[in-house]
């Protein structure tokens, strides 16, 4: 068997699961992550067990290994599903911002029984230049419908908050700065909400104040 005939296969199967994964990904309503992970894996054992791909003549290294990351891919597709508005039949906008002081969310956060803290939290877009030591900084998503602001949701995450190196090679480092010099750099630590509903008041502000 020639390796076109045996990668040809492979070919039509990941551009048929990337389609189908896409158009689900882009329709789903559904604003359970873990609904839709069950999902990502009910559509994996579909794809493996319909065997899309022959592969019982190929004498290809690590051919399993590729089936194995293609039935995957739902399982890491799934959860970054669009929150939807049934009532408004639209996608919610997203914003991120984040809390640049973790100190000051934390000592909020733990004297409140909702969400409303969020609007004393000064909540800023990341700076483009990076601190010059590393620091613990809370990244708020906020999702809303930018047609009727109901229902809105966030996710909250801490993050570490740290600046690219500068290139101490770099030609006449004294005079010019390279264009990457102390760029912002972050990286999520811990998870702290979870697709968590506003009420409607705070929800209101929060989409005045960051969408308009």
């Amino acid at each position: 068997m020639k390796l076109s005939d045996q990668l040809l296969p492979m070919v039509l199967w990941t551009a048929a699961l990337f389609l189908v994964f896409y158009l689900f990904r882009h329709y789903n309503q559904s604003r359970s992550p873990r609904v839709n992970v069950r999902i990502g894996i009910v559509f994996s054992l579909a794809a493996w067990l319909t065997n899309w791909v022959w592969y019982r003549n190929m004498e290809m290294k690590g051919i399993h290994l590729v089936e194995l990351v293609m039935v995957s891919l739902p399982i890491f597709i799934m959860p970054m599903m669009r929150y939807y508005c049934e009532k408004c039949r639209e996608h919610y906008a997203k914003t991120s911002v984040y809390v640049l002081d973790a100190s000051k969310y934390y000592q909020l956060a733990n004297h409140s029984d909702n969400f409303s803290f969020l609007l004393e939290l000064d909540l800023k877009y990341l700076p483009e230049t990076g601190p010059k030591e590393t620091k613990e900084i809370i990244k708020v998503d906020f999702y809303c419908c930018e047609s009727c602001g109901s229902n809105s949701i966030i996710d909250i995450d801490s993050y570490t908050w740290s600046r690219t190196s500068e290139h101490k090679w770099y030609i006449r480092e004294s005079i010019h700065k390279h264009n990457t010099h102390n760029r912002s750099v972050t990286s999520r630590q811990k998870g702290l909400v979870q697709g968590a509903y506003l009420d409607a008041d705070t929800g209101s502000k929060l989409k005045q104040y960051l969408v308009g």
